[in-house]
Protein backbone atom coordinates (compact mmCIF):
# COMPACT_ATOMS: atom_id res chain seq x y z
CA UNK A 1 0.00 0.00 0.00
CA UNK A 2 2.47 2.47 0.89
CA UNK A 3 6.39 2.19 0.39
CA UNK A 4 7.97 4.10 2.80
CA UNK A 5 7.58 2.50 6.26
CA UNK A 6 8.25 4.15 9.44
CA UNK A 7 10.47 3.35 12.03
CA UNK A 8 8.56 2.26 15.30
CA UNK A 9 10.08 3.75 18.25
CA UNK A 10 10.40 2.41 21.54
CA UNK A 11 7.62 3.94 23.51
CA UNK A 12 5.22 3.19 20.66
CA UNK A 13 6.18 -0.31 20.88
CA UNK A 14 5.61 -0.02 24.42
CA UNK A 15 2.65 1.65 24.70
CA UNK A 16 1.18 -1.22 22.14
CA UNK A 17 2.38 -3.35 24.61
CA UNK A 18 0.67 -2.30 27.25
CA UNK A 19 -2.56 -1.90 25.45
CA UNK A 20 -2.64 -5.50 25.00
CA UNK A 21 -2.05 -6.07 28.60
CA UNK A 22 -5.07 -4.06 29.22
CA UNK A 23 -6.84 -6.29 26.88
CA UNK A 24 -6.08 -9.62 28.78
CA UNK A 25 -6.43 -8.46 32.19
CA UNK A 26 -9.83 -7.36 31.70
CA UNK A 27 -10.13 -10.85 30.00
CA UNK A 28 -9.12 -12.23 33.25
CA UNK A 29 -10.75 -10.82 35.45
CA UNK A 30 -13.93 -11.22 33.47
CA UNK A 31 -13.27 -14.72 33.84
CA UNK A 32 -13.10 -14.77 37.40
CA UNK A 33 -16.69 -14.04 37.23
CA UNK A 34 -17.67 -16.45 34.49
CA UNK A 35 -19.05 -19.44 37.02
CA UNK A 36 -22.04 -20.82 34.71
CA UNK A 37 -22.96 -21.03 31.31
CA UNK A 38 -25.02 -17.86 31.67
CA UNK A 39 -22.42 -15.72 33.20
CA UNK A 40 -20.06 -16.59 29.80
CA UNK A 41 -22.78 -15.75 27.16
CA UNK A 42 -25.22 -13.12 28.84
CA UNK A 43 -22.60 -12.03 31.44
CA UNK A 44 -25.52 -12.98 34.33
CA UNK A 45 -27.94 -10.69 32.51
CA UNK A 46 -25.74 -7.70 34.86
CA UNK A 47 -24.51 -5.03 32.66
CA UNK A 48 -26.04 -1.49 32.12
CA UNK A 49 -26.95 0.66 29.58
CA UNK A 50 -23.61 2.59 29.01
CA UNK A 51 -21.25 -0.14 28.44
CA UNK A 52 -23.87 -2.17 25.92
CA UNK A 53 -24.17 0.81 24.23
CA UNK A 54 -20.22 1.74 23.74
CA UNK A 55 -20.15 -1.92 22.68
CA UNK A 56 -22.74 -1.78 20.02
CA UNK A 57 -20.85 1.02 18.33
CA UNK A 58 -17.36 -0.60 19.07
CA UNK A 59 -19.10 -3.87 16.79
CA UNK A 60 -20.19 -1.64 14.22
CA UNK A 61 -17.28 0.85 13.57
CA UNK A 62 -14.48 -1.23 12.53
CA UNK A 63 -10.81 -1.01 11.46
CA UNK A 64 -12.01 -0.53 7.96
CA UNK A 65 -14.38 2.20 9.05
CA UNK A 66 -11.44 4.65 10.85
CA UNK A 67 -9.24 4.08 7.79
CA UNK A 68 -11.98 3.68 4.80
CA UNK A 69 -13.99 6.87 5.67
CA UNK A 70 -11.75 9.47 5.89
CA UNK A 71 -10.31 8.05 2.29
CA UNK A 72 -13.56 7.63 0.92
CA UNK A 73 -14.84 11.17 1.71
CA UNK A 74 -11.32 12.39 0.48
CA UNK A 75 -12.43 11.04 -2.91
CA UNK A 76 -16.28 11.23 -3.03
CA UNK A 77 -17.16 13.88 0.04
CA UNK A 78 -19.42 13.40 2.17
CA UNK A 79 -22.00 11.62 0.39
CA UNK A 80 -20.06 8.64 1.82
CA UNK A 81 -21.75 9.41 5.38
CA UNK A 82 -25.37 9.03 3.72
CA UNK A 83 -25.26 5.27 3.53
CA UNK A 84 -25.54 5.23 7.30
CA UNK A 85 -27.82 8.27 7.61
CA UNK A 86 -30.57 5.09 8.70
CA UNK A 87 -29.24 4.19 11.48
CA UNK A 88 -30.92 6.35 14.09
CA UNK A 89 -34.29 5.10 12.50
CA UNK A 90 -33.38 1.90 12.50
CA UNK A 91 -32.56 2.06 16.32
CA UNK A 92 -36.21 3.61 16.92
CA UNK A 93 -37.94 1.22 15.55
CA UNK A 94 -35.70 -1.89 16.70
CA UNK A 95 -35.83 -0.22 20.20
CA UNK A 96 -39.88 -0.03 20.21
CA UNK A 97 -40.52 -3.22 18.58
CA UNK A 98 -38.35 -5.77 17.81
CA UNK A 99 -35.58 -5.91 21.06
CA UNK A 100 -38.34 -5.61 23.26
CA UNK A 101 -40.11 -8.94 22.01
CA UNK A 102 -36.90 -10.66 21.82
CA UNK A 103 -35.64 -9.81 25.38
CA UNK A 104 -38.98 -10.36 26.97
CA UNK A 105 -38.39 -14.33 25.81
CA UNK A 106 -34.93 -14.29 28.12
CA UNK A 107 -33.16 -16.99 25.98
CA UNK A 108 -29.10 -16.83 25.08
CA UNK A 109 -29.02 -17.40 21.81
CA UNK A 110 -31.89 -15.23 19.09
CA UNK A 111 -32.47 -18.38 17.33
CA UNK A 112 -33.78 -20.30 20.04
CA UNK A 113 -37.15 -18.38 19.55
CA UNK A 114 -37.21 -19.74 15.91
CA UNK A 115 -37.79 -23.27 17.32
CA UNK A 116 -40.21 -22.21 19.87
CA UNK A 117 -42.60 -20.39 17.32
CA UNK A 118 -41.64 -22.94 13.81
CA UNK A 119 -39.31 -26.26 15.12
CA UNK A 120 -35.90 -27.14 15.33
CA UNK A 121 -35.39 -27.36 11.38
CA UNK A 122 -36.22 -23.76 10.77
CA UNK A 123 -33.88 -22.65 14.34
CA UNK A 124 -30.86 -24.83 12.73
CA UNK A 125 -30.91 -23.25 9.06
CA UNK A 126 -30.73 -19.35 10.27
CA UNK A 127 -28.07 -20.37 12.88
CA UNK A 128 -26.57 -21.96 10.03
CA UNK A 129 -26.92 -19.23 8.11
CA UNK A 130 -25.23 -16.69 10.33
CA UNK A 131 -22.07 -18.81 11.35
CA UNK A 132 -21.65 -18.71 7.53
CA UNK A 133 -21.72 -15.07 7.30
CA UNK A 134 -20.30 -14.89 10.54
CA UNK A 135 -17.15 -16.80 9.06
CA UNK A 136 -16.77 -14.99 6.02
CA UNK A 137 -16.73 -11.33 8.08
CA UNK A 138 -14.78 -12.28 10.18
CA UNK A 139 -11.87 -13.17 7.62
CA UNK A 140 -12.40 -10.00 5.89
CA UNK A 141 -12.68 -7.93 9.45
CA UNK A 142 -9.00 -9.54 10.20
CA UNK A 143 -7.07 -9.38 6.43
CA UNK A 144 -8.47 -5.71 6.35
CA UNK A 145 -6.62 -4.38 9.07
CA UNK A 146 -3.81 -6.34 8.74
CA UNK A 147 -2.59 -4.77 5.80
CA UNK A 148 -2.80 -1.34 7.49
CA UNK A 149 -1.22 -2.17 10.12
CA UNK A 150 1.55 -3.80 7.57
CA UNK A 151 1.77 -0.73 6.27
CA UNK A 152 2.38 1.31 8.91
CA UNK A 153 5.01 -0.81 10.99
CA UNK A 154 6.98 -3.02 7.92
CA UNK A 155 5.90 -5.96 10.36
CA UNK A 156 4.93 -9.34 8.35
CA UNK A 157 1.16 -9.57 7.68
CA UNK A 158 1.18 -13.23 9.23
CA UNK A 159 2.55 -11.76 12.96
CA UNK A 160 0.11 -9.08 12.32
CA UNK A 161 -3.01 -11.25 12.31
CA UNK A 162 -1.59 -13.91 14.25
CA UNK A 163 -1.16 -10.93 17.16
CA UNK A 164 -5.06 -9.87 16.24
CA UNK A 165 -6.54 -13.42 16.48
CA UNK A 166 -4.10 -15.02 19.36
CA UNK A 167 -4.89 -11.67 21.79
CA UNK A 168 -8.81 -11.25 20.71
CA UNK A 169 -9.02 -15.43 21.13
CA UNK A 170 -7.46 -15.46 24.62
CA UNK A 171 -10.00 -12.67 25.86
CA UNK A 172 -12.86 -13.81 24.28
CA UNK A 173 -12.12 -17.53 25.76
CA UNK A 174 -11.51 -16.53 29.59
CA UNK A 175 -14.25 -13.91 30.05
CA UNK A 176 -17.28 -14.33 27.52
CA UNK A 177 -19.02 -11.68 26.32
CA UNK A 178 -18.52 -10.21 29.71
CA UNK A 179 -14.79 -9.82 28.59
CA UNK A 180 -16.19 -8.76 24.80
CA UNK A 181 -18.54 -5.84 26.31
CA UNK A 182 -15.47 -4.22 28.39
CA UNK A 183 -12.58 -4.55 26.15
CA UNK A 184 -15.13 -2.77 23.67
CA UNK A 185 -15.10 -0.41 25.74
CA UNK A 186 -11.31 0.36 26.32
CA UNK A 187 -11.25 -0.27 22.53
CA UNK A 188 -13.55 2.53 21.53
CA UNK A 189 -11.80 5.13 24.27
CA UNK A 190 -8.55 4.49 22.36
CA UNK A 191 -10.13 4.74 19.13
CA UNK A 192 -11.80 8.21 20.02
CA UNK A 193 -8.55 9.51 21.34
CA UNK A 194 -6.80 8.29 17.77
CA UNK A 195 -9.14 10.05 15.66
CA UNK A 196 -9.08 13.16 18.02
CA UNK A 197 -5.56 13.23 17.81
CA UNK A 198 -5.65 12.54 13.53
CA UNK A 199 -7.85 15.66 13.84
CA UNK A 200 -5.83 18.01 15.67
CA UNK A 201 -2.49 17.19 14.06
CA UNK A 202 -4.18 18.14 10.42
CA UNK A 203 -5.68 20.92 11.43
CA UNK A 204 -2.53 22.02 12.86
CA UNK A 205 -1.17 21.27 9.05
CA UNK A 206 -3.24 23.51 7.30
CA UNK A 207 -3.38 27.51 6.23
CA UNK A 208 -6.27 28.34 7.71
CA UNK A 209 -9.10 27.68 10.34
CA UNK A 210 -11.24 25.00 10.41
CA UNK A 211 -13.97 27.15 8.86
CA UNK A 212 -11.68 28.05 5.79
CA UNK A 213 -11.39 24.43 5.23
CA UNK A 214 -14.81 23.67 5.17
CA UNK A 215 -14.96 26.87 2.32
CA UNK A 216 -12.06 24.97 1.03
CA UNK A 217 -14.19 21.45 0.33
CA UNK A 218 -17.57 23.46 -0.07
CA UNK A 219 -15.72 24.95 -3.10
CA UNK A 220 -14.37 21.37 -4.08
CA UNK A 221 -17.83 19.93 -3.92
CA UNK A 222 -17.27 17.44 -1.14
CA UNK A 223 -20.57 18.78 0.77
CA UNK A 224 -22.60 17.80 -1.47
CA UNK A 225 -24.35 14.60 -0.60
CA UNK A 226 -28.32 13.95 -0.86
CA UNK A 227 -29.03 12.02 -3.98
CA UNK A 228 -32.77 11.59 -3.90
CA UNK A 229 -32.40 9.88 -7.52
CA UNK A 230 -34.26 6.13 -7.89
CA UNK A 231 -31.03 4.95 -9.44
CA UNK A 232 -30.56 1.34 -8.39
CA UNK A 233 -26.81 1.33 -9.77
CA UNK A 234 -25.81 4.44 -7.08
CA UNK A 235 -23.87 3.95 -4.14
CA UNK A 236 -24.62 6.27 -1.72
CA UNK A 237 -28.23 7.28 -2.61
CA UNK A 238 -30.66 8.43 0.07
CA UNK A 239 -33.46 5.62 -1.16
CA UNK A 240 -30.72 2.63 -1.09
CA UNK A 241 -30.03 4.11 2.45
CA UNK A 242 -33.31 4.12 4.22
CA UNK A 243 -34.81 0.99 2.06
CA UNK A 244 -31.68 -0.97 0.95
CA UNK A 245 -29.42 -1.01 4.16
CA UNK A 246 -32.34 -0.11 6.67
CA UNK A 247 -32.92 -3.38 6.02
CA UNK A 248 -29.56 -4.97 6.38
CA UNK A 249 -29.24 -3.14 9.98
CA UNK A 250 -32.78 -3.79 10.41
CA UNK A 251 -31.70 -7.39 10.59
CA UNK A 252 -28.22 -6.68 12.10
CA UNK A 253 -29.96 -5.22 15.16
CA UNK A 254 -32.72 -7.19 15.79
CA UNK A 255 -32.40 -10.61 14.40
CA UNK A 256 -28.10 -11.02 14.31
CA UNK A 257 -26.52 -12.79 17.26
CA UNK A 258 -23.18 -10.57 17.70
CA UNK A 259 -25.75 -7.56 18.55
CA UNK A 260 -28.77 -9.02 20.02
CA UNK A 261 -26.60 -11.10 22.64
CA UNK A 262 -25.60 -7.73 24.06
CA UNK A 263 -29.37 -6.86 24.56
CA UNK A 264 -29.39 -10.38 26.59
CA UNK A 265 -26.60 -9.20 28.77
CA UNK A 266 -28.69 -5.84 30.31
CA UNK A 267 -30.23 -6.06 33.70
CA UNK A 268 -33.36 -4.60 32.85
CA UNK A 269 -35.35 -3.56 29.89
CA UNK A 270 -34.29 0.21 31.13
CA UNK A 271 -30.63 -0.58 30.34
CA UNK A 272 -31.33 -2.17 27.07
CA UNK A 273 -33.50 0.67 25.34
CA UNK A 274 -30.86 3.40 27.10
CA UNK A 275 -28.21 1.18 24.91
CA UNK A 276 -30.01 1.74 22.06
CA UNK A 277 -31.03 5.01 22.35
CA UNK A 278 -27.54 6.33 22.99
CA UNK A 279 -25.97 4.39 21.04
CA UNK A 280 -28.15 5.39 18.03
CA UNK A 281 -27.08 8.78 18.31
CA UNK A 282 -23.45 8.37 19.08
CA UNK A 283 -22.57 6.07 16.39
CA UNK A 284 -23.26 8.43 13.59
CA UNK A 285 -21.28 10.84 15.63
CA UNK A 286 -18.55 9.14 15.77
CA UNK A 287 -18.83 8.24 11.81
CA UNK A 288 -19.56 11.69 10.91
CA UNK A 289 -16.25 12.76 12.96
CA UNK A 290 -14.40 9.83 10.73
CA UNK A 291 -15.63 11.47 7.95
CA UNK A 292 -14.68 15.09 8.79
CA UNK A 293 -11.09 13.96 8.74
CA UNK A 294 -11.36 13.31 5.43
CA UNK A 295 -12.78 16.73 4.61
CA UNK A 296 -9.42 18.06 6.73
CA UNK A 297 -7.02 15.86 5.11
CA UNK A 298 -8.33 17.17 1.78
CA UNK A 299 -7.16 20.45 3.33
CA UNK A 300 -3.92 18.87 4.86
CA UNK A 301 -2.89 17.83 1.34
CA UNK A 302 -4.22 20.26 -0.72
CA UNK A 303 -6.18 17.80 -3.00
CA UNK A 304 -3.65 16.01 -4.02
CA UNK A 305 -4.52 12.42 -5.93
CA UNK A 306 -3.71 9.28 -4.12
CA UNK A 307 -3.76 6.14 -6.00
CA UNK A 308 -6.29 3.96 -3.40
CA UNK A 309 -8.42 5.78 -0.55
CA UNK A 310 -7.30 3.66 2.07
CA UNK A 311 -3.95 5.04 1.72
CA UNK A 312 -4.93 8.56 2.59
CA UNK A 313 -4.70 7.70 5.93
CA UNK A 314 -1.90 5.71 6.33
CA UNK A 315 0.22 8.00 4.46
CA UNK A 316 -1.03 10.56 6.77
CA UNK A 317 -0.15 8.50 10.16
CA UNK A 318 3.44 7.25 8.79
CA UNK A 319 4.51 10.52 7.69
CA UNK A 320 3.33 13.40 10.07
CA UNK A 321 1.42 11.50 13.37
CA UNK A 322 4.58 12.41 15.92
CA UNK A 323 6.15 9.67 17.94
CA UNK A 324 4.52 8.39 20.96
CA UNK A 325 1.07 9.21 19.48
CA UNK A 326 2.07 7.12 16.59
CA UNK A 327 1.42 4.16 19.23
CA UNK A 328 -2.06 5.30 20.28
CA UNK A 329 -2.63 5.32 16.90
CA UNK A 330 -1.65 2.01 15.84
CA UNK A 331 -3.08 0.32 19.55
CA UNK A 332 -6.44 2.53 18.24
CA UNK A 333 -6.98 0.18 14.82
CA UNK A 334 -5.57 -3.00 16.94
CA UNK A 335 -9.05 -1.88 18.90
CA UNK A 336 -10.94 -1.54 15.81
CA UNK A 337 -10.11 -4.42 14.24
CA UNK A 338 -10.90 -7.19 17.69
CA UNK A 339 -13.47 -4.77 18.63
CA UNK A 340 -15.43 -6.16 15.49
CA UNK A 341 -13.95 -9.58 16.14
CA UNK A 342 -14.03 -10.45 19.38
CA UNK A 343 -17.68 -10.16 19.09
CA UNK A 344 -18.43 -12.17 16.35
CA UNK A 345 -16.44 -14.77 17.53
CA UNK A 346 -18.14 -15.14 21.39
CA UNK A 347 -21.57 -15.07 19.19
CA UNK A 348 -20.45 -17.74 17.18
CA UNK A 349 -19.40 -19.73 20.06
CA UNK A 350 -23.16 -18.96 21.37
CA UNK A 351 -24.89 -19.82 18.53
CA UNK A 352 -22.73 -23.57 17.98
CA UNK A 353 -23.52 -23.99 21.58
CA UNK A 354 -26.71 -23.19 22.09
CA UNK A 355 -28.13 -23.92 18.70
CA UNK A 356 -26.03 -27.03 17.28
CA UNK A 357 -24.06 -29.00 20.26
CA UNK A 358 -26.97 -28.48 22.79
CA UNK A 359 -29.77 -28.83 20.19
CA UNK A 360 -28.48 -32.11 18.52
CA UNK A 361 -25.46 -33.43 20.30
CA UNK A 362 -27.14 -33.27 24.26
CA UNK A 363 -30.76 -32.74 23.22
CA UNK A 364 -31.89 -36.31 25.14
CA UNK A 365 -29.59 -35.80 28.09
CA UNK A 366 -30.80 -32.15 29.15
CA UNK A 367 -27.74 -31.18 29.62
CA UNK A 368 -26.15 -28.42 28.96
CA UNK A 369 -22.47 -27.28 27.78
CA UNK A 370 -19.75 -26.34 30.11
CA UNK A 371 -17.73 -23.64 30.15
CA UNK A 372 -14.39 -25.13 29.43
CA UNK A 373 -16.15 -26.40 26.05
CA UNK A 374 -17.48 -22.88 25.44
CA UNK A 375 -14.02 -21.88 25.13
CA UNK A 376 -12.61 -24.63 23.61
CA UNK A 377 -15.50 -23.82 20.67
CA UNK A 378 -14.22 -20.26 20.93
CA UNK A 379 -10.12 -21.46 20.19
CA UNK A 380 -12.20 -23.59 17.10
CA UNK A 381 -13.38 -20.38 15.86
CA UNK A 382 -9.99 -18.93 15.88
CA UNK A 383 -8.21 -21.72 13.96
CA UNK A 384 -10.81 -21.48 11.44
CA UNK A 385 -10.61 -17.67 11.13
CA UNK A 386 -6.63 -18.35 10.59
CA UNK A 387 -7.38 -20.44 7.91
CA UNK A 388 -9.35 -18.22 5.89
CA UNK A 389 -6.87 -15.08 6.26
CA UNK A 390 -4.45 -17.49 5.39
CA UNK A 391 -6.27 -18.39 2.08
CA UNK A 392 -7.29 -14.74 1.25
CA UNK A 393 -4.06 -14.03 1.11
CA UNK A 394 -2.76 -10.06 1.11
CA UNK A 395 -5.24 -8.30 -1.21
CA UNK A 396 -8.03 -7.05 0.42
CA UNK A 397 -9.69 -6.62 -3.13
CA UNK A 398 -8.65 -10.02 -4.36
CA UNK A 399 -11.88 -12.43 -5.62
CA UNK A 400 -11.74 -14.31 -2.50
CA UNK A 401 -12.59 -11.38 -0.25
CA UNK A 402 -14.61 -10.03 -2.70
CA UNK A 403 -16.68 -12.77 -2.76
CA UNK A 404 -16.68 -13.47 1.31
CA UNK A 405 -19.12 -10.10 0.83
CA UNK A 406 -21.44 -11.42 -1.73
CA UNK A 407 -22.08 -13.94 -0.42
CA UNK A 408 -23.12 -12.76 3.05
CA UNK A 409 -25.22 -10.09 1.57
CA UNK A 410 -27.51 -13.05 -0.17
CA UNK A 411 -28.68 -14.29 3.25
CA UNK A 412 -29.22 -10.29 5.27
CA UNK A 413 -32.63 -9.97 4.09
CA UNK A 414 -33.87 -13.73 3.79
CA UNK A 415 -32.88 -14.25 8.06
CA UNK A 416 -34.30 -11.31 8.74
CA UNK A 417 -37.85 -12.37 6.80
CA UNK A 418 -38.03 -15.38 8.98
CA UNK A 419 -37.67 -13.23 12.37
CA UNK A 420 -41.05 -11.09 10.33
CA UNK A 421 -42.95 -13.97 9.65
CA UNK A 422 -42.49 -15.49 12.72
CA UNK A 423 -43.22 -12.83 14.45
CA UNK A 424 -46.55 -11.03 12.57
CA UNK A 425 -47.56 -13.98 11.38
CA UNK A 426 -49.61 -16.65 12.93
CA UNK A 427 -50.40 -18.47 9.42
CA UNK A 428 -46.81 -19.63 8.56
CA UNK A 429 -45.02 -22.80 9.50
CA UNK A 430 -42.07 -24.02 9.77
CA UNK A 431 -41.85 -25.54 6.02
CA UNK A 432 -43.13 -22.57 4.61
CA UNK A 433 -40.16 -20.33 6.49
CA UNK A 434 -37.51 -22.91 5.58
CA UNK A 435 -38.94 -22.90 1.90
CA UNK A 436 -39.50 -19.16 2.10
CA UNK A 437 -35.68 -18.86 3.81
CA UNK A 438 -34.08 -20.62 0.62
CA UNK A 439 -35.86 -19.03 -1.73
CA UNK A 440 -35.07 -15.57 -0.77
CA UNK A 441 -31.27 -16.15 -1.02
CA UNK A 442 -31.47 -17.96 -4.54
CA UNK A 443 -33.76 -15.29 -5.61
CA UNK A 444 -31.37 -12.63 -4.72
CA UNK A 445 -28.29 -14.64 -6.10
CA UNK A 446 -30.21 -15.00 -9.61
CA UNK A 447 -31.00 -11.14 -9.79
CA UNK A 448 -27.39 -10.52 -8.73
CA UNK A 449 -26.47 -12.50 -12.08
CA UNK A 450 -28.21 -11.11 -14.12
CA UNK A 451 -29.03 -7.05 -13.08
CA UNK A 452 -26.81 -4.48 -12.14
CA UNK A 453 -28.15 -2.75 -9.22
CA UNK A 454 -26.42 -1.18 -5.49
CA UNK A 455 -25.66 -4.96 -3.49
CA UNK A 456 -27.47 -2.64 -0.89
CA UNK A 457 -30.85 -3.57 -2.49
CA UNK A 458 -30.34 -7.08 -1.76
CA UNK A 459 -31.69 -7.58 1.83
CA UNK A 460 -35.27 -5.65 0.81
CA UNK A 461 -35.39 -8.11 -1.94
CA UNK A 462 -34.79 -11.68 -0.19
CA UNK A 463 -36.46 -10.01 2.81
CA UNK A 464 -40.00 -9.55 0.06
CA UNK A 465 -39.64 -12.85 -1.24
CA UNK A 466 -38.48 -14.29 1.67
CA UNK A 467 -42.11 -13.07 3.32
CA UNK A 468 -44.10 -13.83 0.02
CA UNK A 469 -42.90 -17.51 -0.72
CA UNK A 470 -43.53 -18.20 3.33
CA UNK A 471 -46.90 -17.52 3.43
CA UNK A 472 -47.73 -19.35 0.47
CA UNK A 473 -46.20 -22.30 0.83
CA UNK A 474 -47.56 -22.62 4.59
CA UNK A 475 -51.01 -21.65 2.95
CA UNK A 476 -50.77 -24.68 0.36
CA UNK A 477 -49.42 -27.15 3.09
CA UNK A 478 -51.59 -26.33 6.16
CA UNK A 479 -50.79 -23.48 8.18
CA UNK A 480 -50.26 -24.56 12.20
CA UNK A 481 -53.09 -24.60 14.44
CA UNK A 482 -51.32 -24.88 17.89
CA UNK A 483 -51.09 -22.37 20.85
CA UNK A 484 -48.33 -20.10 19.49
CA UNK A 485 -50.19 -16.98 21.59
CA UNK A 486 -46.25 -16.38 23.72
CA UNK A 487 -44.50 -16.51 20.22
CA UNK A 488 -45.91 -14.11 18.25
CA UNK A 489 -45.80 -10.16 18.53
CA UNK A 490 -49.56 -9.87 19.20
CA UNK A 491 -49.61 -12.57 21.64
CA UNK A 492 -46.59 -11.52 24.07
CA UNK A 493 -48.20 -8.11 24.03
CA UNK A 494 -52.11 -9.21 24.64
CA UNK A 495 -50.48 -11.99 27.22
CA UNK A 496 -48.22 -8.69 28.99
CA UNK A 497 -51.48 -6.52 28.98
CA UNK A 498 -53.73 -9.37 30.74
CA UNK A 499 -50.64 -9.70 33.41
CA UNK A 500 -50.70 -5.65 33.48
CA UNK A 501 -47.37 -5.44 32.67
CA UNK A 502 -46.84 -2.40 30.67
CA UNK A 503 -44.34 -0.71 32.09
CA UNK A 504 -41.10 -1.22 34.27
CA UNK A 505 -38.82 1.40 35.70
CA UNK A 506 -39.91 4.09 33.48
CA UNK A 507 -40.09 2.00 30.29
CA UNK A 508 -42.77 0.07 28.21
CA UNK A 509 -42.17 -3.68 28.26
CA UNK A 510 -44.50 -4.07 26.04
CA UNK A 511 -43.40 -4.23 22.52
CA UNK A 512 -45.00 -1.56 20.07
CA UNK A 513 -45.22 1.06 23.03
CA UNK A 514 -42.77 3.95 22.27
CA UNK A 515 -41.32 6.07 25.03
CA UNK A 516 -41.16 9.68 24.19
CA UNK A 517 -37.45 10.10 25.08
CA UNK A 518 -36.85 7.28 21.60
CA UNK A 519 -38.17 10.34 19.56
CA UNK A 520 -34.88 11.66 20.62
CA UNK A 521 -33.96 8.95 17.29
CA UNK A 522 -36.06 10.10 15.44
CA UNK A 523 -35.64 14.24 15.36
CA UNK A 524 -31.61 12.99 15.06
CA UNK A 525 -32.61 10.99 11.80
CA UNK A 526 -34.06 13.61 10.18
CA UNK A 527 -32.27 16.58 11.15
CA UNK A 528 -29.11 14.67 9.45
CA UNK A 529 -31.09 15.84 5.92
CA UNK A 530 -31.46 19.65 7.26
CA UNK A 531 -27.72 19.52 8.67
CA UNK A 532 -26.39 18.06 5.31
CA UNK A 533 -28.41 20.18 2.88
CA UNK A 534 -27.51 23.25 4.73
CA UNK A 535 -23.90 22.81 4.90
CA UNK A 536 -23.67 22.42 1.12
CA UNK A 537 -25.45 25.78 0.28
Amino acid sequence: MIENMRNIAAIDIAIIVIYFGVLLYIGKRAAAQSVTQDDFFTGGRSLTWFPIGISIIATWTSAAAFISAPGQVYNEGLSAYVLILNIPLVMFICSGIFIPFIYNLKIISVYQYLESRFGGIARTLVAIGFLFTSTMLIGVMVIVPTLVLHALTGLSSIVISSVILVVAVIYTALGGIKAVIWTDVSQMAILWFGGTVVFVVAMSGTDGSFIHGMEVVRAAGKLQSLDFSWDFVINNGVWVSILGYGILHMQYWSGDQSQVQRIFTARSMKDVKYSFWFSGVLLNVTYFIFCTLGLILFVFYQGRVFPDSNTIMVDFIINYVPVGIFGIIVSAIFAASMAAIDSLLNSMTTVYVKDIHERWILKNSGETASIPVSRLVTLVFGIFTAIFVYFMGDDPKSPLVALMGEYTSYLTGAMLGVFVMAMFSKKTNEIGVCVGFIAGIFVVAYMDSQYDFNWGWKSPIGLIVTCLVAYVVSSITGWEKKAITNYTFAGQRKQLIAEGRIKEDGVYILPGKFEKRSFILLAFFLIQFVFLYYIAI
